[in-house]
């Protein structure tokens, strides 16, 4: 039992963190390198999951497996984060005249494009932008300290052309 913990920790991290990156680069589109990837992860997984069921009732390797899921999958999201080179458009719809909101993201460098409309409850914002995937986290915490009541999607994109932004301040734009 005292390597059956950290055996299954490691099987289990490997194969789910590989099938948790490999399900976002499919997500991007790259087909040859997650087949690749999904070829790798299955070896991975048969070998973590033989060794599970081999022994069942054993604490070690529950107690090992277990965890080993949980941190897979989050170490298979921040691959995802860390490798990820798309953009994502994020569209917002805010309650009344939010220029100053628009006019921040472009001071921010992004081009931020807005129109005004008139929602169920009056006149509205609505503004469209595109962030670099690595962004999206600061500039949807902006958006949710900035425009807490604000309707708004992420919608990944599949081809970008013209300039992206190089930095982003996560501020909060005032109200």
């Amino acid at each position: 039992m005292d390597t059956e913990i950290p055996t299954m920790f490691g099987l289990a991290l490997l194969s789910v963190s590989l099938w948790t990156f490999r399900v976002s680069i499919i997500a991007r589109g790259l087909k040859l390198a997650s087949a690749v990837m999904a070829a790798v992860e299955a070896v991975i997984y048969v070998l973590s999951f033989s060794q599970l069921i081999t022994d069942i009732g054993s604490p070690g390797r529950v107690l090992g497996y277990g965890p080993g899921v949980a941190v897979g999958t989050a170490l298979g999201l921040v691959l995802d984060d860390k490798t990820s080179r798309g953009h994502t458009e994020l569209h917002l719809v805010t309650q009344g005249d939010r220029a100053d909101m628009v006019r921040h993201f472009r001071d921010l460098g992004y081009p931020a494009t807005s129109s005004t409309a008139t929602g169920p409850d009056g006149p509205v914002t609505m503004m469209w932008l595109t962030v670099p995937d690595a962004k999206v986290r600061p500039v949807s915490d902006l958006v949710r300290h900035s425009a807490p009541d604000a309707f708004w999607t992420l919608r990944r994109l599949q081809d970008v052309t013209g300039s992206a932004p190089i930095e982003v301040d996560a501020s909060p734009v005032g109200r």
